[in-house]
């Protein structure tokens, strides 16, 4: 459990220094929550992705920097430690596991990415907020997802996914849930480039389709967790028959993303009312919608071409269904 007294002691010392220097820079402004910066914050969302794999102790220090950073990096390892209830080893374990030296390499860059008027977006929502704030915070957090998600691209990867799924042969989008959707949304994005893509989000249609691919096929298996037991099946068997597999994931590190060729990280952070599934759900989106534009940068006459195509049919047949009389 937190050292709730010692926070608070800490936080108010904090709010002084804090308040002196956002008083009349949100003079003006109809809500505080204007002023939530939108800045890329890299170690905050490495911070974040990572959570799932580390250990509880080093999770209660990851929420505490990711709740309190400007506070946490005035604050030593031994007051960290303090602060959670839990040892100064398990502090540096945490620094280290996210490829840091020791914790003061961490404080140091999350020093670097904390704004003059940092807002913490990463707390729930109280009940009974405005619908001002209940916008505004979501879609604060919305918006950073979007630039973590860039500030974490890993521009190899996204040009081998490309070439993987643009190689011609099959390619299979698998995923569960919300993670679904994202998959039916990628069939859709690939056909438009010419892919010869399917999306199944039923677990044995994933098994039976992953069974039927072969060496020169792809698999796209999209999970926030990156622990979906089907998807990670569907993926093995896949591999097992000669295909490849890109991993849409929000955690680096989980056992989708070991299990598969190209890792693309899909971030999102906790947001208001526990609605993670919809904020990585847009990530997600926008990811795919990547890997589209990439294969259809690589073949742009051809897909503008057939896009005139498509626009020529669809605008004809708009024309017949508006000249066609209204029958009872």
């Amino acid at each position: 459990m937190l050292n709730l007294m010692y926070i608070m002691a800490r936080l108010c010392e904090h709010n002084v220094h804090k308040e002196h220097n956002v008083r009349g820079s949100t003079k003006g402004r109809a809500m505080n929550a204007e002023s939530v910066s939108l800045e890329i914050h890299e170690t905050l969302a490495r911070i974040n992705s990572a959570m799932p794999s580390l250990r509880p102790a080093e999770q209660r220090v990851a929420q505490f920097i990711l709740a309190n950073p400007r506070l946490a990096v005035e604050m030593s390892v031994t007051e960290i430690a303090r602060a959670v209830d839990t040892s100064e080893t398990s502090v540096i374990r945490l620094a280290k596991a996210l490829g840091f030296a020791g914790f003061r390499g961490l404080k140091l860059a999350v020093a670097t990415e904390i704004p003059a008027n940092y807002v913490n977006v990463y707390q729930d929502l109280k009940p009974g907020e405005s619908m001002e704030t209940v916008a505004t915070v979501f879609f604060s957090c919305v918006l950073r997802a979007f630039t973590d998600t860039a500030s974490l691209m890993d521009f190899d990867s996204l040009r081998k996914a490309v070439e993987l799924v643009d190689r011609g042969g099959k390619v299979v989008c698998v995923g569960s849930g919300a993670s679904g959707y994202v998959a039916l949304d990628a069939q859709q994005k690939l056909l438009r480039v010419n892919v010869q893509a399917w999306a199944f989000t039923d677990p044995h249609e994933q098994l039976a389709s992953a069974a039927r691919l072969g060496a020169g096929d792809t698999v796209i298996a999209i999970s926030h967790s990156g622990y979906t037991s089907d998807v990670i099946e569907a993926v093995k068997v896949a591999k097992e028959r000669g295909a490849a597999a890109v991993a849409i994931v929000g955690d680096p590190a989980s056992e989708l993303a070991k299990a598969s060729d190209v890792v693309l990280v899909a971030a999102s952070h906790e947001v208001p009312l526990k609605s993670g599934t919809v904020v990585s759900r847009l990530t997600q989106l926008a990811v795919v919608d990547t890997i589209a534009l990439g294969i259809a940068s690589r073949h742009q006459e051809e897909i503008v071409a057939q896009f005139r195509t498509m626009q020529t049919v669809l605008n004809r047949s708009r024309s017949k269904n508006r000249a066609r009389p209204n029958r009872r």
